[in-house]
């Protein structure tokens, strides 16, 4: 029984590392065919629009992709109802006195900001 379990272990453990190895099934004759086959051309020329589309008379709706209106203390409801708080731009001093991340001055614009943390979900979202 003890041989029986040994045999087994290594025949499998053989087709393991020859199925990792990924050998082609396909025979010498099959690939030299492949390779000598002329390649297919496309006789067609491409579709090209020489009209512009046809206009709907339906009205254009404008949409506002700033947001609302960033004023200090600002706070906007948010799909996933949470709350923004708007953050006014403007310069900082940023670094520190140091070789690798010296004092500079950087200015930010306006941007909104979670007034809670944010979960993953929240951030997939």
């Amino acid at each position: 029984m003890n041989r029986f379990l040994i045999f087994i272990s290594i025949v499998v453990g053989i087709s393991v590392i020859l199925s990792a190895c990924n050998i082609p099934t396909d025979s010498v004759a099959t690939q030299s065919a492949q390779i000598t086959e002329a390649p297919v051309v496309a006789t067609e020329a491409p579709v090209v629009a020489t009209e512009p589309p046809a206009a709907t008379d339906a009205p254009l709706v404008t949409i506002n992709l700033a947001g609302p209106l960033m004023e200090l203390g600002s706070r906007y409801k948010y799909v996933d109802g949470s709350i923004l708080v708007a953050v006014p731009g403007g310069p900082f001093i940023m670094g520190y006195n140091a070789t690798d991340n010296p004092i500079h001055e950087v200015t930010l614009s306006d941007f909104w900001i979670y007034s809670a943390k944010v979960t993953n979900q929240q951030y997939a979202l």
